[in-house]
């Protein structure tokens, strides 16, 4: 390259690539902390879905809490990316079982967005529910026979 003398090269190029770069920088992250949040989002529906589930295939009343508590935290142990401070809450009542996840996406440096936005500055709320019927299996499966073999009765 030759060096010119006494020429003034323009510096607009470096002018705007300050101002854009920290808006790119910003919606690369934005976009990241967002498929954060629908991880971790999937993952507590799922393991709600699932421990509750597990839970409505129990008979028993007092072994279906403790079960319950106890498969929704396994489910869940290190599987979350950015959720902390995960509160789980079981309710094993008549023949429900319902299983419910809240939890706090934190978001560095972002608690003035988060406040904002999400009206909580600690962070963004990460919720899931998840509810199934008990039933006995044996009984169920029984009745199913029943009608099945009715239905053949009829078609006979």
């Amino acid at each position: 390259m030759k060096k010119r003398k006494g020429i003034w090269l323009k510096g607009s190029y470096t002018v705007e690539a300050s101002f854009l770069l920290p808006m790119i920088l910003t919606v690369i992250v934005l976009i990241i902390y967002l498929s954060f949040f629908l991880h971790d989002r999937a993952v507590l529906q799922s393991a709600a879905y699932t421990a509750a589930l597990r839970g409505s295939q129990m008979i028993s009343g007092e072994k279906v809490f403790s079960e319950v508590e106890k498969s929704a935290k396994q489910l869940i142990d290190d599987r979350l990316i950015g959720t902390d401070e995960v509160l789980t809450t079981i309710d094993v009542s008549g023949d429900d079982v319902k299983v419910s996840y809240k939890g706090i996406l934190k978001i560095p440096a972002g608690s003035l967005l988060c406040g904002y936005l999400a009206g909580n500055p600690k962070g963004i709320d990460v919720y899931a529910e998840s509810q199934a019927r008990r039933q006995n299996a044996v009984k169920l499966i029984r009745r199913c026979r029943i009608i099945e073999n009715a239905a053949k009765g009829l078609k006979e």
